[in-house]
């Protein structure tokens, strides 16, 4: 049968989102279902011109030829029960990603860290390079003004998400490797079972090309278990592509590439931190050794990239505070991204305002948690953001009591309504404000204490 009219469940996350647009390019009549509220991909759809109705059974009829659904939308999702009921076709998001993706060349991003900048910042570079790739990201990327890019080349720049191990439904060709640290305790329940998701996928024989960062623990374990043998990069001096005198200028990283000991030039970012700096060595050797670009015209496409949104994002500035949100979530990103603020502002009062994603990961990294903010001056706790956990057996006033017995800068705030009061009374305090997390809370204290 051939499909024509296409129906997503969950439409706004910012994947499935990105593959409404994509199914669209191809000539698909596509719809979609979400809840009311309004989120940041609400933008990218109306540009697309993609309906969005409210959940509701009725909005399944048998003019549909295929539902796909959110991963996050169980079989007793009203919806999906409708689709069952009238035959209708159902497939999960990342199979139906897996089948645009998996024809083509598939350039896999992935690794618990620094997947969406990487994955946009390939995708920039190819562009930039003339290669005209497709590409899906996991956020918006203001320089395409959307979250994806529609090319006609065989290039598809994928940001693969290893969260209930997503990563068995795609085969790529070449896959950029950032790390990989155990995250998602509520699916991968110990290190072992997360790191072999990784193996697992490394093992598919689609793969040509593996560019991994073994400055990182995980990856130099799971590599071992590649189908071909990977190209390194990273800060050690055995990486085939090295990273050297790293520092600051201004609001800028700068870095020397070496390729087997080789120097290649020198590497000005517009994003700060060491992390963003491995990132882009990640994405030069990958294209280096896709053989896109010369190493010059690479190195002026990184220069140029902008970033991605909600990824140490600066958003504004109210009197002398500056305003970054980040999506940082995980105890490394959390201590990273603060420690390159820190390295940043060396002098100025720095205040983050937290807000944990999920009871699980909140009570399995606890003691990570606790001591990932000795960078910062202060730190403003709102509730855990439980998103499909209703209830956990740890409370944000619990993560706030186990920061201050390492740093005593912790304050527990609960709500968006009682951070914006402290903020409003006592920001004058700090120089640079960060909202860091994956919940819409975050982004909302930041955005309504730059309005306020």
């Amino acid at each position: 049968m051939e499909i024509k009219k296409i129906h997503i469940i969950g439409i706004k996350g910012w994947g499935t989102s990105g593959l409404a647009q994509l199914l669209k390019v191809r000539g698909f009549d596509v719809c979609g279902s979400d809840m009311l509220d309004a989120m940041p991909s609400d933008l990218v759809l109306q540009k697309s011109d993609i309906a969005v109705e409210p959940f509701n059974a009725e909005n399944i009829s048998d003019h549909l030829d295929e539902v796909i659904y959110s991963t996050g939308y169980p079989e007793d999702h009203p919806e999906r029960e409708r689709s069952r009921e009238l035959r209708i076709h159902q497939v999960s998001y990342p199979q139906a990603v897996g089948e645009l993706f998996n024809p083509m060349f598939g350039i896999s991003v992935c690794g618990t860290h620094g997947k969406t900048t990487s994955s946009a910042m390939m995708a920039y570079v190819l562009q930039f390079c003339g290669a005209d790739p497709v590409a899906l990201i996991g956020s918006l990327v203001p320089q395409f003004d959307t979250n994806v890019l529609t090319g006609s080349s065989q290039y598809f720049v994928l940001e693969t998400d290893e969260y209930q191990n997503k990563l068995r439904y795609y085969d790529p060709k070449a896959v950029l490797l950032t790390s990989v640290e155990w995250d998602h305790p509520d699916f991968f329940h110990s290190e072992h079972e997360y790191a072999d998701a990784f193996r697992a996928f490394l093992a598919h024989k689609s793969i040509q090309h593996i560019v991994a960062c073994t400055d990182d623990n995980g990856v130099r374990d799971v590599v071992l278990s590649a189908h071909v043998p990977p190209t390194t990069y990273g800060e050690n001096v055995e990486a085939d592509y090295r990273l050297g005198n790293y520092r600051n200028e201004g609001e800028k990283s700068v870095f020397s590439i070496f390729r087997h000991s080789e120097y290649i030039g020198d590497c000005t970012l517009s994003l700060i931190g060491r992390h963003n700096a491995l990132n882009a060595l990640g994405v030069f050797a990958l294209c280096d050794v896709l053989g896109v670009g010369s190493t010059e015209k690479i190195i002026q496409a990184l220069g140029m990239f902008r970033g991605t949104a909600r990824r140490l994002e600066y958003r504004g500035t109210k009197g002398i505070t500056k305003v970054y949100v980040d999506y940082g979530h995980h105890p490394t990103e959390v201590r990273v991204t603060l420690s390159a603020l820190r390295e940043q502002f060396p002098n100025q009062k720095l205040w983050c305002v937290f807000g944990s994603h999920t009871f699980s990961r909140t009570e399995t990294f606890f003691d990570s948690f606790a001591k990932s903010f000795e960078s910062v001056d202060r730190v403003l706790v709102l509730d855990i953001y439980g998103a499909r956990e209703k209830e956990g057996a740890v409370h944000a006033r619990d993560l706030a009591e186990a920061i201050n017995t390492h740093s005593h800068n912790a304050e527990y705030t609960g709500s968006i309504d009682h951070t914006l009061e402290i903020l409003d009374l006592r920001a004058h305090a700090s120089d640079v404000l960060v909202c860091m997390g994956a919940s819409e809370d975050v982004w909302k204290v930041a955005e309504r204490f730059l309005k306020n």
